[in-house]
C-alpha cells in the first residue's frame, strides 16, 4: 500500500509493504518445494572428511524413474565434478526401502533404486567405475514404518563418498 507523505506530497511505503515482501518470499519458497514425483536430497553434515557430504536421496512412493528436484540436480553436478577430479574419489550408493512388500522384493527394490541413481549420475558425466551400489532393503529404517511419513523417509538411497 502506498500513502502520500503529508509534508512533501511524495509517495512513501507503509508497513503493509513488509507483509507484501514477506508474502513474495513465501511464494518464492513455495516454488522451490519439489513436486510429488521428484526425488529430493538431504545432505548429512559432518559425516566424512571429503569435500562432498554424504546424503540421503528420497524417492517418491511407487517411482521407478523419479524426476530430480532442483537441489538434487545441483548436488548431482557437484558429485560428478568431484568424481572427475580424481580416480581415487569414489561413492557407494546404498538403496533402502520401507517395509511394504517381502524382504526379498525390498532388497531388489533397494538395489534397483541405487542403480537408478548410478545411471542418473552417469548421465551427468560421472565415471561409472567410481560408483558402487548395494542394498539394505528394509533392514535399516530411519523412521518407523507404521506411519506414512516414516515410510517416506525410509524410501531412500544413501550416498557415501570415499577417498
Amino acid at each position: 500500500m502506498i500513502e502520500a507523505d503529508e509534508d512533501q506530497n511524495t509517495p512513501k511505503e507503509s508497513q503493509n509493504v513488509e507483509s507484501s515482501k514477506s508474502q513474495a518470499n513465501n511464494d518464492k519458497e513455495k516454488t522451490d518445494i519439489p513436486a510429488k514425483d521428484e526425488m529430493t536430497v538431504e545432505t548429512i553434515q559432518g559425516t566424512t572428511n571429503s569435500k562432498i557430504q554424504a546424503s540421503r536421496l528420497y524417492f517418491p512412493f511407487n517411482s521407478a524413474e523419479p524426476k530430480l528436484s532442483k537441489s538434487a540436480s545441483k548436488y548431482f553436478k557437484q558429485i560428478t565434478h568431484w568424481l572427475k577430479e580424481s580416480a581415487n574419489n569414489k561413492i557407494i550408493l546404498t538403496g533402502h526401502t520401507d517395509s511394504i512388500g517381502s524382504k526379498k522384493t525390498n532388497y531388489k527394490l533397494g538395489l534397483q533404486r541405487a542403480n537408478i541413481i548410478k545411471k542418473m549420475l552417469i548421465k551427468f558425466g560421472a565415471p561409472k567405475a567410481q560408483i558402487k551400489v548395494k542394498s539394505k532393503g528394509e533392514n535399516k529404517p530411519l523412521k518407523t514404518n507404521k506411519t506414512k511419513i516414516g515410510r517416506k523417509k525410509n524410501r531412500r538411497v544413501e550416498l557415501t563418498p570415499l577417498n
